[in-house]
């Protein structure tokens, strides 16, 4: 490990978050378990840059608007977490926990999606996570009947399609929380008449002021779907890091 050196202090150059793994089946997807995942500011920034999108150009469709957008996000990223001297973990910022409650809420939402994107992204090899709200015309994704869908879906390399729900909390979750975040999950069923492979309800999180992940792909629930139809939309091939 070679260390970035500071005025004052020394910060490692790789980072470090401990996971948990459940309900995942041993075809596809990490162990089942508690593991740690090795990752740098650069994917966590770009996770930041591209949650929601399908490829770079939509990153920076709208000129000037999606730059400010994109140091919005990553700002946001940078002002809530920081390193602790010789730690590779991530931690919350004094900043972070100072912010008025909804101002907390939406930091702790963006960091839910970005850190899914991020698992997606490197274990899961689903490197493009898209808002279903917004690009649900051309997803035609058949979701559960009800108001509640998943935050995310994404296609990885292999062709198979998975749902995710996300969600960023500042405590750890019981079991109500992840219930509801696999309960969400569950309720795409197809995307483009394809069913979905994972339904991964995912949570972002402190323990101690540490950033923690756990994610859980549930078993799929057996009802009756409903379509929204649209047009297709391509996914772009993962970027070489």
């Amino acid at each position: 490990m070679s260390p970035i050196i500071h005025r004052t202090s020394v910060f490692s150059s790789s980072l470090s978050i401990d996971f948990e793994s459940e309900g995942f089946p041993s075809s596809i997807g990490p162990a089942n378990g508690y593991q740690m995942l090795p990752t740098t500011w650069r994917e966590i920034l770009w996770a930041a840059l591209t949650v929601g999108r399908p490829s770079r150009s939509f990153v920076f469709q709208h000129g000037l608007a999606s730059l400010f957008e994109a140091l919005y996000r990553i700002s946001q990223i940078r002002m809530a977490l920081t390193q602790q001297t010789f730690s590779q973990h991530l931690y919350r910022t004094n900043a972070f926990r100072q912010l008025d409650p909804t101002e907390k809420g939406a930091v702790s939402y963006a960091l839910g999606m970005v850190f899914c994107k991020l698992f997606a992204h490197r274990l899961l090899n689903t490197h493009w996570l898209l808002h279903l709200d917004v690009f649900k015309d051309q997803l035609n994704p058949e979701l559960l009947i009800g108001k509640s869908r998943p935050d995310l879906v994404g296609q990885d390399d292999a062709g198979d399609w998975h749902s995710f729900e996300s969600k960023g909390r500042s405590s750890a979750p019981n079991e109500d929380a992840k219930q509801k975040a696999k309960q969400q999950a569950q309720r795409l069923v197809r995307v483009d008449g394809q069913d979905c492979r994972l339904h991964i309800g995912a949570i972002s999180f402190f323990r101690s002021e540490t950033l923690e992940f756990y994610w859980r792909d549930p078993d799929p629930i057996k009802e009756e779907p409903f379509e929204v139809q649209g047009n297709r939309i391509w996914l772009m091939p993962p970027l070489s890091h």
